[in-house]
C-alpha cells in the first residue's frame, strides 16, 4: 500500500533502506505515525551533525547558523514528515563529510572504504543521494588523490550493486532498472514549463540569499531594505490579489494551464536572486578565490583551496542532476 493500492515492492519509486527501516517501526507500535517519526531520529541527529559539521568547513563561525538556516528551509524541512529524503539526505551527507574530513590525506587510502559504504546505503535509499558523493570524488581525484577515489567509488558500487544482484537473483528483475522505467513514464514538460515551474520555486525559497548578495555587491542599508520591503509587499500580493489568469502558456504536466500572477512575481523574484547572486559570485571570485580556485589542482593545494573548488563542481553536478534525475519539478530536488 506505498500509493492507493497493493503493488510489488519492485514496483514503487523507492528503494530498500527506508521501507525497511520503517517497517521495523510499523511491526513494534503499530499505525502510530508519532512514534514512526520518532524512530527517524537517528537519521535526524545524522544529518544535523553532518550539515554543522560541513558547514563549519566551508564557512568556519557560521555552522550553527547555516545549519538552521538549512534545516528550516522549505528544500528539507518537508523532509521530516515521513520522506525518503530525510535518510537520504542524512547518509549521502554523512558520506561527503567523510572523504572531505580533515587530515583525510594524512590517513591510509583504506579510510575511503567507509564513506564508500555509507554512500552504498545512501544509493539504496535514494538514487540521487549519488550527487554529493560524485562531486567528493571529483573534488579528491583533482587533488590527486586516486586511490582514495577508486577505492571510495568501488565500495559504493560494491554495496549498490550487491543488493541489486540479490535482489534480481531471489525475484528476476532489478529495483533499479525497474525505476528508471517507471521514472521515463511521466510525462515530460516542455522547457518553458520546466522554466516557470523551477522559476517559481527558485523565487519562493530562496529570497532569503538576496540581503547577503546585495551587500556582498556593495549595495547601501537603504537600498536592502527597499528590496526587502518591495519582497514583502510581493509576498502579501500572492497571498491577496485574486487569481486573475494571465495569458494560457499551452500544455502542462496534466492539464492545459495558466501563468498566474504569483507566476509572474515569483519570476521576477528568481531572476533578481540569480543576477544579485551572480554578481556577487563575480565580485568574490575578482577578489581572491579565483586565484585559490586556480591552485587547487595542484598537488601542494591548500585545504582552502579544495574547498572552494568542491562547492563549484558540487553546484554544477546538483544543477545537472536537476535536470537530468528528476521526472517533475520539487523544491526538494532543487
Amino acid at each position: 500500500f506505498w500509493y492507493d493500492e497493493p503493488a510489488p515492492a519492485n514496483r514503487v519509486l523507492s528503494p530498500p533502506v527506508a521501507p525497511y527501516w520503517w517497517a521495523i517501526a510499523i511491526a513494534a507500535f503499530g499505525d502510530r505515525p508519532l512514534l514512526w517519526k520518532l524512530w527517524f531520529f537517528p537519521f535526524v541527529w545524522l544529518l544535523v551533525f553532518c550539515v554543522r559539521r560541513l558547514a563549519e568547513q566551508l564557512a568556519p563561525g557560521l555552522g550553527s547558523a547555516l545549519l538552521c538556516v538549512a534545516l528550516i528551509s522549505p528544500a528539507i524541512l518537508p523532509a521530516f514528515n515521513l520522506m525518503l529524503d530525510l535518510p537520504a539526505l542524512a547518509l549521502a551527507t554523512a558520506s561527503l563529510g567523510l572523504l572531505l574530513a580533515p587530515g583525510e590525506r594524512e590517513r591510509p587510502w583504506t579510510w575511503a572504504l567507509l564513506p564508500g559504504l555509507v554512500c552504498g546505503l545512501a544509493l539504496q535509499t535514494k538514487y540521487t543521494a549519488l550527487l554529493p558523493f560524485v562531486a567528493g570524488l571529483v573534488t579528491l581525484a583533482i587533488a590527486r588523490e586516486g586511490r582514495a577515489v577508486l577505492a571510495a567509488g568501488a565500495m559504493a558500487a560494491l554495496v549498490f550493486l550487491g543488493w541489486e544482484a540479490s535482489v534480481v537473483a531471489r525475484y528476476g528483475e532489478s529495483h533499479f532498472l525497474n525505476a528508471v522505467a517507471l521514472s521515463g513514464r511521466f510525462t515530460q514538460p516542455s522547457s518553458g514549463q520546466w522554466l516557470i515551474a523551477y522559476g517559481s520555486l527558485l523565487g519562493a525559497s530562496s529570497v532569503g540569499l538576496l540581503p547577503v548578495a546585495l551587500r556582498v555587491c556593495g549595495v547601501r542599508r537603504a537600498g536592502r531594505v527597499t528590496v526587502g520591503a518591495l519582497i514583502l509587499l510581493a509576498f502579501a500580493a500572492i497571498a491577496g490579489l485574486p487569481a486573475d489568469r494571465l495569458p494560457d502558456l499551452k500544455g502542462s504536466f496534466d492539464q492545459p494551464a495558466a501563468i498566474r500572477i504569483e507566476t509572474w512575481i515569483l519570476g521576477a523574484i528568481a531572476a533578481l536572486v540569480v543576477v544579485s547572486n551572480g554578481l556577487a559570485l563575480r565580485r568574490g571570485l575578482a577578489s581572491g578565490p579565483g586565484i585559490r580556485l586556480g591552485r587547487a589542482c595542484s598537488a601542494t593545494a591548500d585545504r582552502a583551496a579544495r574547498l572552494d573548488l568542491f562547492v563549484l563542481v558540487w553546484l554544477m553536478i546538483e544543477v545537472c542532476g536537476l535536470l537530468l534525475m528528476s521526472p517533475f519539478p520539487a523544491l526538494r530536488r532543487m
